[in-house]
């Protein structure tokens, strides 16, 4: 007996298992249309103005016809949340059953060739619209003539209005109006009649969604919204650093961080002031990545009939569901000048007096091997010559060369410098000690080639032998 119990027991274990490891399906949940025409007929209102609009031809073939009310749309019930159409012209009456559709629904929507926006940003757009447009419930106890209902509605009236404009093309990415009047098209906002009781409401709250749209999506005024369209700040070498900075015009720099993958860059804000910098030229311009902090937008519900663009199907509304991260990115390239450097030569006697008159040569190579003239310079009272805003980026390389000697005095026959100035060597100063019959070049530093040509002359002078020494003065580098 106790081994059939246990026989038995065993087997409703292994029942109980199975059942659970069984697949579950998932059911789409449906909801009936139901379709408020406004005025209600006790709406003091109701004769006030024209509630409806004429026939509409919307761009890219959306055709409206002309209707005698302000209409709204629910689900569920007649007192249920408000629901937005994105089919415009298609046919839809009460009771008609909807299926909601997942995330997926937009990756299979298709829009026609032309339409400025991709299915992914239509959705977007709407879900930034319903952000800051009317999502509660529509009830019968809407009328024009009561100021609180009479806001809802015109509220409502104007989010369906812009969420029309994204799906027929009126707007683009950013949200800003294109003029389709001049393309032979009706717009959307003449839904709404010039005698229409709420007007003046529904404008209102459609120039306050178009403004906060907008500013969701608003960059620095400094920055693209593409790295194709980003424009380039240029740092400048201020002695121990590339720094730079750019002001924003829009107001928005304090709502975004910023940073950057392929180079070791500081930012910092003050104001609308944002500043660059780094210690490491970049020659070639990368892009910095600014993201605006703690944007959402509203979830968005398709419910739909499974048909799209079919004038045949029934239309598709969206819903209002929790918020989802909407990240709103900006772009900014980054590069560094040029370094400045600069060549100083002094040319001095054995007793360390300037010398005046003596001309120096200074070329330019990217390899050592082509040599271009960049000018001649012939020290002054001062015995020197200077070259300045010269490249210091460490790979163009620089010669300087004595052309002309004072007289009686022996031409260098090596150059005094052949190098590269960079951050570390991009100013430098070079002393060369000339006597009758000999001379003496001195420098020295990282990234550039070593001159050290001491030299001793015995003359034989008359009864006795003289030796001639050029005294070695000092190299000063300024860095």
């Amino acid at each position: 007996m106790k081994r059939i119990i246990k026989c038995v027991a065993a087997f409703l274990l292994a029942l109980v298992l199975c059942l659970c490891l069984l697949p579950t399906t998932a059911f789409a949940a449906s909801k009936q249309v139901y379709i408020w025409n406004f005025p209600l007929s006790d709406d003091t209102l109701r004769t006030s103005g024209k509630w409806g609009h004429g026939a509409l031809n919307l761009r890219f073939g959306y055709h409206v016809a002309a209707n005698n009310y302000t209409q709204f749309r629910c689900l569920d019930s007649w007192q249920g949340e408000v629901a937005y159409c994105i089919e415009p012209g298609v046919p839809q009456k009460n009771y008609d059953s909807l299926t909601d559709h997942d995330d997926t629904w937009w990756d299979r929507m298709t829009l026609p060739a032309g339409h400025p926006l991709t299915p992914r940003e239509v959705q977007r757009l709407i879900g930034r619209v319903m952000s800051y447009g009317y999502h509660g419930s529509i009830g019968g106890g809407w009328w024009a003539d009561v100021e609180a209902t009479a806001e809802k509605m015109a509220w409502a009236y104007a989010t369906q209005i812009l969420i029309w404009e994204v799906v027929v093309g009126e707007r683009d990415s950013s949200f800003r109006h294109m003029d389709v009047k001049s393309m032979g098209y009706n717009e959307a906002l003449e839904r709404v009649d010039t005698t229409h009781p709420l007007r003046s409401k529904i404008l209102s709250y459609y120039n306050s969604i178009v403004t906060s749209v907008q500013t969701h999506s608003k960059r620095p005024s400094f920055c693209g919204s593409l790295p194709s369209n980003a424009g380039t700040l240029e740092l400048s070498w201020d002695g121990s650093e590339f720094v730079g900075s750019v002001t924003d015009a829009n107001g928005m720099l304090e709502r975004y961080s910023f940073s950057c993958e392929d180079a070791d860059l500081a930012f910092s804000k003050s104001g609308n002031v944002l500043t660059v910098s780094t210690e490491k030229p970049v020659p070639e311009a990368v892009t910095v990545v600014g993201s605006k902090n703690g944007t959402t937008h509203a979830g968005v519900v398709v419910w739909g009939d499974g048909v799209w663009g079919s004038a045949t199907g029934i239309q598709d509304v969206v819903t209002y569901s929790a918020s989802v991260r909407d990240p709103v990115t900006a772009y900014l390239k980054i590069k560094t000048a040029a370094i400045p450097g600069r060549i100083t030569v002094k040319k001095v006697d054995a007793e360390g007096a300037p010398l005046q008159g003596i001309r120096f040569l200074l070329e330019s190579s990217a390899d050592q091997v082509n040599w271009q003239d960049v000018s001649t310079a012939e020290t002054g009272a001062g015995g020197s010559v200077c070259w300045e805003d010269l490249t210091a980026d460490g790979g163009t390389y620089y010669r300087v060369t004595e052309v002309q000697a004072a007289e009686g005095m022996t031409l260098l026959a090596e150059p005094l410098f052949v190098g590269t100035l960079d951050a570390n060597d991009r100013d430098i100063t070079i002393t060369a000690c000339n006597n009758a019959g000999f001379a003496l070049p001195f420098t020295g530093g990282a990234g550039f080639t070593i001159y050290i040509l001491f030299a001793a002359l015995m003359l034989g002078m008359g009864a006795g032998t003289g030796v001639y020494f050029c005294k070695k003065t000092t190299m000063k580098k300024e860095n």
